[in-house]
């Protein structure tokens, strides 16, 4: 959209529709073209006022957008003009069904973008021959695209059948020659409408181009340029040409006594190559350098070796420190290693050294079987030898050790041609940790005996904690407990030297229901642990009943099946039974008894 003055005229008509109900405009302003009333997004013709241009469903949604179902049409300049537009203006009625709120809107882009009304406007039902006028004094705009316009309604009462009838709409506005480019003058006056710098009125600068219109170009405004055919930025005085801008290859200076060579200008810092550098007549002034012979290659160089040049010779250097040219690795700065020579040029031989080493953790350390414990050499050297008791341990070269054998340690560190002295002893005490097992000679069942005695692992050294469903029991600080209820049991046993070791845990379960452990029928298990063979005693049992026996390992997978009769029945463990948990179930008579054992090979 080009953008130019307000226009004064108001009444005249771009664009004109009365009444036909097909929706054909009646007028169109001259230069432009115009399309008839259309209509979108759900409409549909009703012809029940027979005059004007008739719709219905619309939309019930109460929010305008511009996507809600109206009328559109389109305005079209000619090539060469442009619409000058002041305002629009419907009438509209609708039925007691129809849309309430109404809103004008326009687009200069197809429809990408909308300018309306800006707020909704309600229009009350009225019958056929009475409506409502909506107009939208806009501000004033040229444009030379097409406009396209939207008369918009929405809240209608119906979706379905209400009805709205628009007459008398008019664009209001005047259409002109184009002035495409804004700059004020129309393409009758103007030389260049493309271009808003163009115009009769612009002031002529250097561009190539009539800015004026006045049939010049570039008129007074032309500059001399000077060759800088070496691109530094000063030009050459035997070399000129006339331009509006400088031409590529020219500079405005005249300066430059050698356009051949980049490096040389006026103001250039003079280096040593055998050329006025700067253009000030003289060559090399000042700038030969003193450089040092550096037979060792290592970038420092010998003081008492010299030469004059404007470059850095081969095997020359601008440092004049090196204490020995003849050893690469010799220098200042260097890092002083243990080698008899001083390495640095600092004036000391093999200085500053650290050849102290001990060894981490220190101080007292017990290890209770089967831990271990690393010990760690001072870092910084390049290998390590460790010893025990005084004699060196084969392959053992890294700066970490780890042992849980008991003994008296040191290491010795060795860096290029120096090594340390052996570290102080550092002793290892390695102690044993205690047995911790627990056993249950009346089995696990609370309905054979409660309390059900747990033995741990005796050693009158030993001390105890028992832990019920990982709780510590208050109290329960021997070697055997008392269980009276169930639950996972398992006991921490500490031997005199402090190792401790934690028991498998046992679970005390009961097959009985309250009030049955006393005279109910029960099994004892012998020997528990078992190794060859296992042993049922039946208690409280008919001499007749018979028992079912079943016997499974931890993962449920049965080992063992059959029935018996009277009080003993004993079970031999072949030699695919392998240590570990098993479970005995029991049925007699309806009962089901459940025991543990523990097999031992």
């Amino acid at each position: 959209m080009a953008l130019a003055c307000v226009f004064s005229v108001s009444k005249a008509q771009l664009y004109n529709y009365l009444d036909d109900p097909s929706g054909a405009y009646s007028s169109v302003a001259g230069n432009a073209t115009g399309t008839n009333l259309t209509r979108y997004n759900g409409l549909a013709a009703d012809a029940s006022c027979g005059i004007g241009f008739s719709s219905f469903r619309h939309t019930t949604a109460t929010t305008y957008t511009n996507g809600r179902p109206g009328v559109e049409f389109t305005v079209t300049p000619d090539v060469g003009y442009q619409l000058n537009v002041t305002s629009i203006s419907v009438d509209i009625r609708h039925s007691p069904k129809g849309p309430t709120l109404w809103r004008l809107a326009y687009s200069l882009d197809g429809g990408a973008t909308w300018t309306n009304s800006g707020a909704d406007v309600s229009i009350a039902s009225s019958t056929c021959f009475t409506s409502t006028n909506l107009a939208f004094d806009v501000t004033d705009f040229s444009t030379s695209s097409t406009i396209k316009l939207r008369i918009i309604g929405h809240s209608a009462h119906s979706a379905l059948n209400g009805v709205s009838t628009l007459k008398n709409i008019i664009l209001d506005g005047t259409v002109s020659l184009a002035d495409g480019d804004g700059d004020g003058y129309a393409s009758d006056l103007d030389c260049n409408d493309a271009d808003p710098a163009v115009n009769p009125g612009a002031t002529e600068v250097c561009n190539g181009v009539d800015d004026n219109c006045d049939g010049n170009i570039d008129e007074g405004v032309q500059t001399t340029f000077y060759a800088d055919a070496d691109g530094d930025g000063f030009g050459d005085v035997a070399s000129t040409t006339l331009a509006c801008e400088v031409p590529t290859g020219y500079v405005t200076d005249a300066t430059d006594c050698n356009d051949a060579n980049a490096l040389v200008y006026p103001g250039a810092t003079e280096v040593c190559n055998g050329v006025d550098d700067n253009c000030d007549g003289n060559i090399d002034e000042g700038v030969q350098t003193t450089f040092y012979a550096d037979a060792d290659g290592d970038g420092f160089g010998d003081a008492a070796s010299t030469t004059l040049a404007c470059e850095v010779p081969a095997g020359y250097v601008t440092d004049a420190t090196d204490c020995n040219d003849a050893n690469g690795l010799v220098y200042p700065g260097a890092i002083e290693v243990c080698n008899g020579v001083d390495d640095n040029c600092d004036g000391n031989i093999d200085e500053g050294i650290d050849l102290s080493i001990a060894i981490s953790p220190d101080g007292i350390i017990e290890l209770c079987k089967p831990n271990a414990v690393t010990l760690s050499g001072t870092a910084g050297y390049d290998s390590y030898q460790w010893y025990k008791n005084g004699a060196a341990l084969p392959g053992e070269t890294g700066m970490e050790y780890t042992t849980n054998k008991p003994g008296y340690y040191q290491v010795q560190g060795f860096i290029d041609d120096c090594s340390s002295d052996l570290s102080a002893v550092q002793a290892v005490a390695v102690f044993e940790s205690p047995f911790a097992n627990i056993f249950y000679p009346d089995g696990l069942d609370l309905c054979v005996a409660s309390p059900l005695l747990l033995k741990a692992s005796y050693d009158p050294t030993y001390t105890y904690v028992w832990f019920q469903d990982g709780v510590e029991i208050g109290g329960a600080t021997t070697a055997n407990y008392g269980a009276t209820s169930i639950g996972d049991y398992y006991c921490v046993v500490t031997s005199a030297d402090g190792c401790s070791r934690t028991t498998a845990t046992v679970t005390v379960f009961t097959t009985c229901r309250a009030g049955e452990i006393a005279n109910a029928a029960s099994i004892s298990l012998y020997p528990n642990p078992a190794k060859e063979s296992v042993t049922i005693s039946f208690n409280n049992m008919d001499d007749d009943a018979i028992a079912d026996i079943t016997i499974s390992d931890v993962t449920g997978k049965m080992i063992y099946a059959a029935s018996a009769t009277g009080t003993l029945t004993t079970i031999q463990l072949d030699s695919k039974v392998a240590s570990g948990l098993y479970f005995v179930t029991v049925k007699i008579d309806g009962a089901i008894i459940n025991q543990q054992f523990v097999v031992i090979k």
